[in-house]
């Protein structure tokens, strides 16, 4: 039985139905549920508003904005696993299938993170290119490597009821060992690498910044790399992190002491959990190059566009040896879409 979301706390006293609240009242249980049920709809409006603006404004011929878009729409299914619950947990195919449905779809938001900052340690400090056939891979990883956690808990039929969401059973040590070895410590480990690797790749470019030649137009790609792509995806792991402490905190206590939950942990977690969306939508919509196409007049443009076909324009490289944007085949292809983009909204503030 569903329980309706304006149902009194009188109501579910009186209630028959196993909620499984070890708050001291299903008064409580209810407000964590619905909180995580109305942020996750908030977290889905996000993502949407993302996916929206990576094709209204053509983000998506760039091989790294089509990896953020992968990530969004890994965080817009993610979302949808949180708004899909039900007040009675008991064990059984709904369960387990929510269970799987989290595990499987916040892997994959792990791994499309792991992409983008794979993507730019290969770019910018080995120095190689990249092409369809790496796009190709990154698919595949960001398919095999959730599958794979998520089923490991099908060994030991682990999904269940996990507090007020299903999710790993809590129940045995062998559940509470699959909690920590199939999420918390892969998933911190990979967003503490990130920040390491994006260190790396910091002190990689401004290692070249300062080794300034003006006779070199590499400097002066290297200081627009780091502004356009490195220091805007550095955001994502962080925002990640953030997100993600609440969580880890509540689950270590749940796992140390099982039958004393905190509530202020719970909520904490309940509101930050499906937040992941909601804070993509912000970081992408807060990048300087966004703000500056979000004005009215460009989306006119941008709008008016879709909507009938413009000639293509020409385009111009920015430094010697530059390749075709369309290949992508290097960090200089990418600064050149870049310049494209520039030249594209200065022809649209003309028209």
């Amino acid at each position: 039985m569903i329980v309706s979301s304006n149902t009194t706390p009188l109501a579910l006293e009186n209630s028959t139905t196993r909620t499984n609240c070890t708050y001291g009242s299903d008064y409580y249980c209810m407000i964590l549920i619905n909180v995580r049920r109305s942020l996750g709809i908030v977290s889905i409006i996000g993502t949407i508003f993302v996916i929206l603006l990576i094709f209204l404004l053509k983000r998506y011929t760039l091989l790294v904005q089509r990896l953020i878009l992968y990530l969004t729409i890994s965080a817009l299914f993610d979302g949808i696993g949180y708004t899909i619950g039900k007040y009675d947990l008991t064990e059984g195919f709904f369960c387990t299938f929510q269970g799987a449905w989290l595990q499987f779809f916040d892997w994959m938001v792990v791994v499309w993170m792991c992409n983008i900052t794979a993507n730019l340690t290969w770019n910018v400090v080995f120095m190689r290119p990249t092409n369809r056939w790496f796009e190709v891979f990154y698919l595949s990883v960001s398919f095999v490597v959730p599958l794979f956690f998520a089923c490991l808990p099908f060994i030991n039929d682990s999904y269940g009821p996990a507090g007020l969401w299903c999710w790993i059973d809590n129940e045995t040590v062998l559940e509470k060992v699959f909690r920590f070895v199939t999420w918390y410590i892969p998933t911190y480990i990979i967003v503490f690498l990130m920040f390491a690797v994006y260190l790396m790749i910091i002190c990689r470019v401004t290692m070249h910044i300062r080794s300034y030649d003006p006779t070199n137009p590499y400097s002066s790609i290297q200081r627009e790399l780091l502004k356009k792509e490195i220091y805007p995806l550095m955001k994502y792991p962080c925002v990640y992190l953030l997100l993600n402490l609440f969580p880890l905190v509540n689950r270590i206590q749940d796992a140390i002491v099982p039958k004393h939950p905190i509530f202020i942990l719970a909520l904490l977690q309940a509101v930050s959990s499906p937040l992941l969306g909601l804070c993509l939508a912000l970081v992408f919509a807060l990048d300087t190059q966004t703000i500056k196409e979000l004005k009215w007049s460009n989306l006119k443009v941008h709008v008016s566009t879709c909507c009938r076909k413009v000639p293509q324009m020409e385009e111009y490289d920015v430094y010697q040896g530059a390749t075709d944007y369309q290949h992508e085949h290097s960090i200089h292809s990418n600064l050149s879409e870049h310049a494209r983009l520039i030249v594209d909204n200065r022809h649209s503030k003309v028209i």
